[in-house]
């Protein structure tokens, strides 16, 4: 999971880490470089399933399966860089779900829908 420094709740980060074993890339108040570490982390996390709040994660997600480096930001543009294409390509492969928790990130995936980079069933 990742989510937004301003929203995040870290004592929910904390419980659902501690008694259910998700995994949680979060931290309250974090500035730009931890968030996209934390964006990162994720993402190398290999997610089966996602929970965003403002569509960052599902479009780095994206973005690097379609080798489009130019549209992430640089910290996931230089992990990515790494990654051969066909792990950019398994990774998103594996993904059977996720949840947007903004109107904001939905706003955007709808965006990325419009201009043909996520198709919907």
């Amino acid at each position: 999971m990742a989510s937004n420094p301003l929203s995040t709740q870290d004592d929910v980060a904390a419980s659902l880490v501690q008694d259910f074993g998700i995994p949680v890339f979060a931290i309250h108040g974090e500035d730009g470089d931890t968030y996209y570490k934390h964006i990162v982390a994720a993402l190398e996390h290999d997610p089966n399933v996602t929970m965003d709040d403002g569509a960052d994660l599902v479009s780095a997600m994206v973005f690097v399966a379609l080798d489009r480096l130019d549209d992430v930001h640089a910290q996931v543009r230089a992990w990515a860089k790494k990654l051969p294409k066909a792990d950019r390509d398994r990774r998103i492969n594996q993904v059977i779900g996720s949840m947007e928790e903004t109107t904001t990130g939905v706003n955007r995936l709808r965006a990325m829908e419009k201009d043909n980079v996520l198709k919907f069933p």
